[in-house]
This record gives structure tokens, sequence and C-alpha cells, in this order.
């Protein structure tokens, strides 16, 4: 029997976030002039530029962050070959795509090749900055830890057979 290939739904997600991120973020740099701050509230939109991870964590090393994030993009899809889960893929198509955005940032941007700052603009409170690229790792993340803690088999849409087995020796 054929496994069922997600690749190509997992692809669509991901490449609707990485083009959801970068046209939001075209219009952040368009619309919104730096530092100034639009709206009140949880939301607003500030435009900053973030040379570090979430948080502005590890801002002195881009390029480590954009290594990661290449590896993330280049081992995601290959991932998804082996799931026959379509909850899996789109989680990881949910990564990929957010990992991809804020790369094609690390890639393209000032200051340069593999130094490239994020362009963050969707402000939550006083908490931190962030775009649509961190949205969809957020949720991809979240997906994958719900899966995971549910036991949900990453190559069935099943729960894993230990697992059940668990469940049932400690419901006695």
């Amino acid at each position: 029997m054929k496994r069922p290939s997600y690749l190509r739904g997992s692809v669509a997600i991901g490449l609707f976030c990485l083009a959801a991120d970068q046209l939001t973020k075209y219009l952040a740099l368009v619309h919104v002039p730096s530092g100034e701050v639009r709206g009140s509230g949880f939301f607003s939109l500030r435009l900053v530029h973030n040379a570090g991870a979430a948080f502005s964590f590890a801002s002195s090393a881009t390029y480590a962050i954009t290594a990661l994030a290449l590896v993330v993009v280049l081992v995601l899809p290959a991932l998804v070959t082996r799931t026959d889960s379509r909850a899996w893929a789109c989680g990881l198509g949910l990564i990929w795509g957010g990992a991809a955005g804020n790369l094609v940032d690390r890639l393209l941007r000032s200051p340069g090749f593999g130094r490239g700052e994020v362009v963050d603009f969707i402000g939550w409170g006083n908490w931190f900055t962030g775009n649509v690229a961190d949205i969809a790792l957020g949720l991809g993340i979240g997906l994958v830890v719900v899966l995971s803690f549910c036991h949900i088999d990453f190559a069935s849409e099943t729960v894993s057979e230990g697992n059940e087995g668990r469940r049932a020796a400690t419901a006695e």
C-alpha cells in the first residue's frame, strides 16, 4: 500500500506563510516609520530591526542563527516525506514557512549577507515585537508540542502503541 505524501500540502502552507511574511514586512517598511508606534493596547505596529533571535536573544550571533535557520529550511521538507500524519505535516510546514521568512531577511537585508536584520513590526504589548514568520513558527512549534504530548505518532494519525500500553497500565 502506497504511503500518502503530505509534502505538497506542507510546502503550500510554508510558502503561504513565507509570502504573507514578506508582504507584510514590505508593507510595514513602506507605511510604518522606524521608531513610531501606531495603535495602543495589547497590539500595535512598531518597526524594529532585530539582529538576534526571539526577544533579541543572541544578537551578536547572527551568523549562527542564519546557519540554524538554513538547516531547518533544508531538513524539514525531508522530514515531511517521512510522515503519514497530516497534523505533523501541517506543523512542520508552519515551522518551515516561519524559518524561511526570517531566513530571507538574514540573507538579503542590511547590514549584509548572512548578517541581515529581521524586520519586526507587530508589537505585543510591552512583551516583544515580532512578525508573521514568528507567528507561524510559534503556531507550528505549538502544534508539534501538542502532538507530542498527545502521543500522536509521527508516522501515522494514531496514538503510538507503546503509549497506549502505558495509558492502559496506569488506568488499572
